[in-house]
Order: C-alpha cells, then structure tokens, then sequence
C-alpha cells in the first residue's frame, strides 16, 4: 500500500532545500518540514485512537498531518471556528484522545474543553519536545482521516477517507492539472475540507511549494490577492464563492495575476456571468470545474472552454480516471440516452470506506448498478444530471433536504435538529433562497410553545452556540403556524415561497 507521506518524504530525502511551505512569507523548506514530520510521527506513535488537529492553516498542522499519516494514526481535522458543542461531539465521535493545536502560530488560541472530554488539549511543541527518538514509521493502517461532514439525522457524521483513495484521486488529478516542481500552489480551503487533500498532498508529492492563505487574510479579497501576486502563485483551487469574492478586488481588476496558470473550483455551481468576468480578466489561466462529494473526492472535471461559458450553466464534465459515472431512474436502472435525468451514482477508487460508526448509513449511500452485463458497487451522490449528445455531464439538482452554500454541503435536517432542540421551539423547516455568490441562503421558520416567549435573534445566537457559521440560518422568522399540506405534513413548498422574498426590515 502506498502512503500519501512516501512520495513527499522521498522528494524531501532529494531535495531538502527547496521550498515546501509559504507562510506569512516564511519559507519551510523539504528538508526541515521532513525533520518535523518524523518528530511529531515518533510522537504519536502507537496511538491507538484518531488525532484530532485543531486545523488552522499553519505549517505546523500540515506537519501534524503528515507526521499522523506517517504513524499510521487517521487524523480528525476539526474547524478552529466551529462551537464547542459540535468539536465536543466530533471528538466523541472518533475517539480522538489528543487536540493537537499549533502553539507556535501567532494569535492561535487553544480550545477550552472542560473536564468531561475524553480528549486533551496538547500543544505541538510539547508533542515534539516530548518526542522519544527511533523509527517513526507506524504499522499500515489504510485510514487516513476522517472527515466529518453534515448529518440529516442532525448529528455530523465521520467518513472515512483512506490513503488508496486519496492516493488514486491524486494520480488523476496530476493527469489532468500536471503539478510541476516550479509551481506555487495557494491553499486557500479551511483543511477540514477535503480540498486540502490536493492543495497539500498534490503539491507536495511533485516537489512544488504550498502558499498557505491564512485563516485571516482570506476574509480580505484585497489581500488574498496582494499575497497571490507577491508569491506568484501558479494554481489555486477554492470554492466559487471564493473566487467571485476576488472579483472585487482592485489588484485583481487593475493588476491580474500574471503567474496563475490554473484556476481550479468545485464544491457548488459557479454561476456563469462572474465566471466569464473571471476568465477575461485572467486570460492565460485555464479553467477546471471538478465535481464530487467528500465521500468520493472527485468524480468529474471540465476543463472550461470558451463554448461553455455560453452556456446558461456550465457542465460538469467527463469521469476523473477510471470512475464511472451512472444516471439511474428511480428503479436504480441505468440511464444511457442524452437528455434522460437521473440520479449520479459512482463507481470509483476514490470512494471512501464508510461512515464511522454507521454501517446502516454506509449501506444506505451504495447501490448494485448493474451495465453491459457487469455489477457495480456504487455510491449515491444524492444529486441529479443529465448526459449531452457530447456525454458531458450536466448538473441538475439536490435530491430534497441537502443543499450547498458557500461551497459546503448543508442537510436541512441537521440545522432543524439544532433549532428544534431549544425548548422554547414547537416546530421548525428550513428552506432555501438562490443567491448569486453563495449559492443558497438558509431561511428557518419557526413556531413557539409559547407565542412571543422568544426572539429570532435569541435563536439566531442559540445557531451560533450549536452549528458552524455557515449553517446558521441568514433569516429567521417566527410564525403563529406553518403551512400544512393535505396529508397533515409542513408544506415545504409554500414555505419556499416565502423564503423566496426577503424580509422587510425596518
């Protein structure tokens, strides 16, 4: 079995002075990242549990990464900015016994956990002073990490993302992008996103250097910019909103960035118009829609072309490497004839294990296609395309209740869970609103035990205490009651309706 760590060890061993990591223009070279990377593997060694990492984007949990990947130990990225409610039950979740947490990077705090988590708080430094000497290399364990994602049960849930997986999407990926040893790669994506998985692992295998976007200044599109253009930055890979963000930026309009060659994006749909802007201003960049949930990494990819940006909406492309990507009738029949709307379902070497815990959530998300005489494990995406006469794939919805905004996956039910828990609430839906930049906003409708015993901003804050940022819902409205269809259930329809017309504020 290959490891994500073998191919940028062995790039290390040969070329220790070359730059792997920028950050806050700092360089790391191979060499002393390497030097890290054994340490802290040494040091969580024989862990029999995940690690959990408090993923800011610093090179020190880059090395913490590697050097759990090197143990042989999966490792937990957790959100630095998500409550302590949702870390509490992720560590929970996985088992995680240790928070690793970066105490040399400026203004990182460490989370507060009290004494009832079964995990502790331990600071890099005192991991790596701690370190005992001897081989680090762990026994093989094929779990890389675990990526913990929306649940529609309301809880988050674990998958399992293993190193054949993350090694064969990257095979794919340097057929299709070609990092090269002189590329400065921007990390843009919070490295609890699975994008991080080719920011890092892909640049890193092929001797290219890693810009790391802190977690401050990717909040100002100038500076994100300023950095870009004063790094050179080569390739970049975030998310649409990401990018229509930059398309504020004076440097950007006034300046381009000269050296990108590669502008990448996937995690939602990029609307069309801002895209077009994108491309007239950054004319030598070719452009790469990649397409995939997090339980298969990439599954399709289009390199945009100017016929396809005269498209109302841009296709999602042809199948990453070997996959197989199935259209299926809700029968599970197999889709072949141009126009035909189904479900994608994949068959794929990036699929992941599971789901922690979950064998009856496991089993759920996979189908038996059957094609051409041959049976196919595949996973159900949960979205809907259709095949042109061309075979492209084009991107057609969610199945109901899951939804992208910003670029991360949302299920309705979870944020419903959280508002329902406060005891204050009688009945709650969350629906949706388009909006150009983020794709979807979230409008949650609620009825009290009590009327007015509660106000939308106490719930608001409840959100904030329980969910990550981007599931708290951008508008709360408190109703006497909710519509109710024929058969005694919300009608989420009308409910849509409403949420289709923003509030009038005073």
């Amino acid at each position: 079995m290959e490891r994500l760590t073998d191919r940028i060890l062995a790039v290390a061993d040969a070329h220790p002075d070359a730059t792997a990591l920028i950050f806050r223009g700092k360089r790391t070279g191979y060499g002393a990242l390497a030097r890290r990377v054994r340490t802290l593997a040494a040091a969580v060694r024989g862990t029999a549990a995940p690690v959990a990492l408090h993923a800011t984007k610093t090179p020190g949990t880059v090395a913490a990464m590697l050097g759990c990947l090197l143990a042989g130990v999966p490792y937990v990225p957790i959100d630095p900015s998500v409550p302590a409610a949702r870390r509490e039950l992720i560590l929970r979740d996985s088992g995680a016994q240790l928070l690793l947490v970066d105490d040399g990077a400026p203004g990182v705090r460490s989370p507060a956990l009290d004494g009832s988590s079964a995990a502790v708080v331990v600071p890099l430094g005192r991991l790596e002073e701690e370190a005992p000497g001897g081989e680090a290399v762990g026994e093989p364990s094929d779990i890389a990490n675990i990526l913990y994602t929306s649940g529609s049960t309301g809880r988050p849930k674990g998958v399992l993302t293993t190193h054949t997986n993350a090694v064969t999407f990257l095979r794919w990926a340097q057929d299709l992008i070609g990092v090269r040893a002189d590329d400065v790669v921007a990390c843009y994506a919070p490295l609890h996103f699975d994008m991080h998985v080719f920011d890092l692992f892909g640049t890193l295998s092929r001797g290219a250097a890693v810009l790391l976007l802190d977690d401050r200044t990717i909040l100002f599109p100038e500076a994100v910019c300023r950095v870009l253009r004063e790094e050179g930055a080569t390739s970049m890979y975030a998310v649409p909103s990401a990018w229509i963000g930059l398309l504020r930026s004076a440097t950007l309009a006034d300046k381009g960035l000269p050296r990108l060659r590669t502008l990448m994006y996937s995690g939602e749909e990029f609307p069309v118009p801002p895209l077009r802007e994108l491309a007239a201003l950054l004319p030598q960049a070719g452009i790469v829609n990649i397409y995939g949930p997090v339980e298969t990494n990439a599954v399709t990819a289009l390199v945009v072309r100017p016929e396809h940006l005269r498209l109302d909406r841009i296709p999602i492309g042809l199948p990453f490497g070997d996959s197989k990507v199935f259209l299926i009738d809700t029968a599970g029949r197999v889709l072949t004839e141009p126009g035909a709307e189904g479900e994608i379902v994949v068959h794929t070497a990036t699929m992941c294990e599971g789901y922690l815990g979950d064998p009856a959530m496991t089993t759920a998300s996979r189908i038996t296609v059957e094609s051409k005489g041959e049976a196919y494990e595949a996973y159900r995406t949960g979205d809907y395309g259709v095949r042109d006469a061309d075979g492209l794939l084009h991107f057609r919805g969610r199945r109901d209740g899951r939804i992208k905004t910003r670029g991360f996956r949302v299920e309705i039910g979870e944020v419903e869970a959280g508002l329902g828990a406060h005891p204050a609430v009688q009945d709650v839906v969350v629906s949706t609103r388009p909006h150009p930049e983020r794709t979807h906003e979230l409008i949650a409708f609620v009825t009290l035990r009590t009327p007015g015993s509660l106000a939308p901003a106490e719930l608001v804050a409840w959100c904030r205490k329980l969910l990550p940022a981007h599931m708290v819902p951008r508008e709360l409205r408190i109703l006497d009651g909710l519509p109710h269809t024929g058969t005694g259930k919300a009608d989420r329809v009308a409910l849509k309706q409403m949420a289709a017309v923003p509030e009038e504020r005073c």
